[in-house]
């Protein structure tokens, strides 16, 4: 699949994942501008927010760029794809994690990161968030006013 576009959406009261691509081979995809919301009555957690927000894998090139995610947590990673087969390029930036349990990003041994170590929720997405802890690496996006 090429030239995928997702752009000012609302993303809530879903079963599973927020975003999944498999294994489809995705060599341009781009979301942006969109609202992710994870807050649900039906939490494997049992603390109201939705699991495995976004599940990238394969062979997949993507960007994320000023999205609101909240309301989510994260779980090991299900380790359904071999590990030499993965193959995926992020460019996430300008995104703000808010109200999250757990970890934003789970990365696979082979990756390797490049991320800005704080972030500022924009007003109009949010009024208050909470530090989020981004991947077991030690990287921390802070959101603030």
């Amino acid at each position: 699949m090429k030239k995928i576009w997702l752009d000012r959406i609302k993303i809530s009261c879903v079963g599973r994942q927020l975003i999944t691509t498999n294994k489809a081979i995705t060599d341009s995809m781009t979301i942006g501008n969109s609202d992710f919301d994870g807050n649900t009555d039906y939490s494997a957690s049992c603390d109201g927010h939705h699991d495995w927000s976004f599940m990238i894998y394969g062979k997949t090139q993507f960007s994320m760029l000023n999205n609101y995610i909240h309301g989510t947590w994260a779980v090991r990673r299900r380790r359904r794809v071999v590990e030499s087969e993965a193959n995926v390029v992020a460019h996430v930036a300008i995104d703000c994690w808010g109200s999250n349990t757990g970890h934003s990003f789970e990365i696979g041994a082979r990756a390797t990161t490049s991320a800005t170590q704080q972030c500022r929720c924009s007003p109009v997405w949010i009024a208050h968030c909470m530090p989020q802890a981004a991947m077991a690496s030690g990287w921390t996006f802070v959101c603030g006013q």
